[in-house]
């Protein structure tokens, strides 16, 4: 965790746990009571690896599930990272700099990915790195305007697909996800028009579970497929980002051999698990509970 994005963070009244779980003293408890309507969440359990290099997209392109010529500089592209058995070991959001590709990702599956990836580089010109000095933290009830207003040195766009996520007291409202150095998310932070209500990671957590975005981390890495995690439905309709399960990224030339795997499994067969989200409310709900079982 970034040190200094960390020392803002307890400047803000919050702490981090030893799991990079986010905690402010004012969070409801339990955290499923809806969001206020202005808000601001330091996603502290997600990292960024950096993707460099001039074949950077060739590589990509044949080891994830999404098809990056969909991938623009104004929005998150899902996607994930498989086994050889077709098993998802990391699920991604995907966004591009004027240097880069970045690659958000849990913390818990990150150093395991970044030696997966180097691993396959052989020699391409690609540069694969754990980005320390990026932050990443989510704004709610904001336009993008007022979140760049201090600083144009982040990459913020919609969160979701929709941009709406479902807030208790003021209905839908923008969830804009912003990534940078943590000098500049603390700027973007402290210039935004109202003072927002930080909100530990639960609830980070808990959007992703109501926009049905799966987040994988070490205790469920290889368990599922893209399909059994719902990459093929992803973006829901009305959703204006592109697939993260592309079937032209799966039959591109010199794709990975897994990509087999989720053809057959997409053309073959009846999917006998998906995940349900009221299962994974639940789940939520445990672990944010978990002191008091």
């Amino acid at each position: 965790m970034n040190s200094k994005w960390q020392a803002y963070i307890e400047r803000r009244g919050g702490h981090l746990e030893p799991s990079h779980r986010s905690v402010f003293y004012r969070d409801p408890e339990p955290p499923v009571t809806g969001l206020p309507a202005n808000f601001v969440i330091p996603c502290s359990e997600e990292v960024v690896l950096s993707c460099t290099g001039k074949d950077t997209i060739e590589f990509l392109q044949s080891q994830l599930t999404c098809d990056l010529r969909n991938l623009s500089e104004n929005q998150f592209l899902l996607g994930a990272y498989c086994n050889p058995k077709g098993r998802v070991l990391a699920s991604l959001r995907l966004y591009r700099t004027a240097e880069a590709i970045q690659l958000v990702t849990h913390h818990s599956v990150a150093d395991a990915l970044l030696s997966r990836l180097r691993m396959y580089v052989l020699r391409a010109d690609v540069m694969i790195t754990h980005s320390e000095e990026t932050a990443i933290m989510c704004v709610g009830g904001f336009d993008i305007q007022d979140i760049l207003a201090s600083t144009s040195d982040v990459h913020a766009c919609s969160a979701f697909g929709s941009d709406i996520a479902q807030g208790a007291e003021s209905g839908p409202f923008p969830c804009i996800l912003v990534t940078g150095r943590s000098d500049d998310l603390a700027a973007c932070w402290s210039s935004l028009p109202t003072d927002p209500v930080p909100l530990g990671s639960d609830y980070w957590s808990l959007l992703q579970i109501q926009k049905g975005i799966p987040s994988v981390t070490d205790s469920t890495s290889g368990l599922f497929t893209p399909q059994n995690i719902n990459l093929d439905l992803l973006p829901w309709p009305g959703d204006s980002c592109p697939n993260a399960l592309s079937r032209q990224s799966q039959t591109a030339d010199g794709a990975w051999p897994v990509i087999t795997v989720e053809c057959l499994s997409t053309w073959r067969g009846n999917l006998r698990r998906r995940i349900r989200s009221q299962e994974w409310y639940c789940c939520l709900f445990c672990y944010s509970r978990r002191q008091t079982f």
